[in-house]
């Protein structure tokens, strides 16, 4: 009797794991993957990315709705063993939500001084802090949708270990912020990546905005906006 009942156990055991790995599989992603090309239908929309960019999607809910990590890159060995990967890989990440806020007064918000509820969730995300210098600013379409585009750089030097080779741009990391609109949908991008670097990973990662596509109605899902 006590090895049916020890049996019992293990069989229900089991299957509580096996019904929690179900589960598990079971949550809804942000969007799908099909080789390089990505599909977010809850935000309505599908773009392509670098096929030497390790992709990944998210698990509903989030802010973050695909992250792309560069592969074929050498971790640059002035940094400390201990910080390796502080700076040094790229990557670069979608993020997409509903707003009723101009874009304009979306961006001051995100990278301004004034309290912003859902501030801390983007900047946990985009990493930015006041102390990073702005580079660049500029207008840009996307998908003939007006954007804005910004650049900053945050001084990196303290993350390296001591080396004599020094070279111009290297202890510095990159960060491009690219935000746009469609009706009240927000999307923001952001590149990280050694300054020294950026121009040409950004150049990997250019698919993504010219292969841009707004999906039509039928494709898409309802998304409750938040407000923002």
């Amino acid at each position: 009797m006590k090895k049916l009942f020890s049996g019992f156990l293990i069989l229900s055991s089991l299957w509580f794991w096996v019904a929690l790995e179900l589960a598990a599989k079971a949550k809804p992603k942000t969007g799908v993957l099909d080789r390089n090309t990505f599909t977010d239908s809850a935000f309505g929309y599908r773009t392509s990315f670098p096929l030497l960019w390790k992709s990944k999607v998210k698990e509903e809910p989030s802010l973050v709705r695909l992250s792309l990590e560069k592969n074929d890159v050498q971790i640059n060995p002035r940094f400390s063993l201990e910080r390796s990967n502080a700076g040094t890989r790229p990557r670069f990440l979608i993020l997409a939500d509903t707003t009723s806020l101009i874009l304009d007064d979306f961006v001051k918000l995100l990278f301004g001084d004034r309290p912003w509820k859902r501030r801390g969730e983007y900047l946990k995300v985009l990493d930015w802090r006041p102390l990073d210098v702005e580079l660049d600013r500029r207008r840009i379409t996307v998908a003939g949708q007006p954007g804005m585009q910004l650049s900053f750089a945050r001084d990196m030097s303290a993350y390296f270990a001591q080396s004599r080779e020094v070279t111009s741009g290297m202890e510095f990391r990159a960060q491009v912020v690219t935000a746009f609109k469609s009706g009240d949908r927000v999307f923001v991008a952001v590149l990280f990546s050694s300054k020294f670097f950026s121009e040409s990973n950004f150049k990997d990662v250019m698919p993504v905005f010219t292969d841009w596509k707004f999906l039509e109605e039928n494709e898409a899902v309802e998304v409750n906006p938040r407000e923002n």
